[in-house]
């Protein structure tokens, strides 16, 4: 009997003697065991933030697997989807990137007010995605959390004051009315299609020249 349960428990697989079986069977069940727990922990806490987001809408999705991935492309006509989906939904909504990943959409003025507002100590930046963008931005104020966060939004605050830009709505209005005449004669010439991103940054440019 003994000899058979000995049998039973040696890893002559892994070439392992049956003298050593034990050990290594050991950590193989707390190995599973760990995995087994995060799965379990992972699970619990996707379906508790499923139920939290209950009380967002959301528009249909493609299927159960893809979700709303695709819904919004970078084009012109993800930008009439985009369009449609506030109109619809103009307090705000979920979409699913894939089965696990949702992204809430706050549309209405007072909701984003109120998170803006949020002190950074209840709303976490998302790790992953910030991660990605500090090679290029570095760890400035947008990318900052915590006491550092704080300390640079304290110095630039008064930079932006409405009542500091307040004198220079009239040469940012000037800088834009110039680039809609330009469009404007772009259109009559018969040019349908136009870089946008260049004629911005060139406004940009000429307003912080003239400021």
């Amino acid at each position: 009997m003994g000899a058979c349960r000995m049998s039973l428990l040696s890893l002559s697989w892994l070439g392992l003697r049956p003298v050593a079986a034990s050990p290594w069977l050991l950590l193989l069940v707390v190995g599973a065991s760990w995995l087994l727990a995060h799965i379990l922990a992972w699970t619990y806490a996707f379906y508790h933030n499923c139920r939290r987001l209950r009380c967002f809408p959301q528009p249909r999705k493609q299927n159960w697997f893809l979700g709303h991935l695709g819904l919004v492309t970078p084009t012109e006509e993800g930008l009439r989807v985009l369009t449609q989906l506030v109109a619809t939904y103009p307090q705000g909504f979920v979409r699913w990137l894939g089965p696990i990943t949702p992204i809430i959409n706050l549309c209405h003025p007072d909701i984003v007010r109120s998170v803006i507002n949020t002190s950074d100590a209840i709303t976490d930046k998302d790790i992953v995605f910030y991660k990605t963008l500090k090679p290029w931005l570095g760890d400035g104020l947008l990318l900052s959390v915590g006491d550092k966060w704080r300390h640079h939004r304290r110095l630039l605050t008064p930079a932006f004051h409405f009542n500091i830009l307040k004198p220079y709505i009239k040469i940012f209005s000037k800088s834009a009315n110039i680039m809609h005449a330009k469009w404007q004669r772009l259109a009559m010439e018969g040019s349908t299609c136009l870089d946008v991103f260049e004629h911005i940054s060139l406004m940009t440019l000429d307003s912080l020249q003239k400021c």
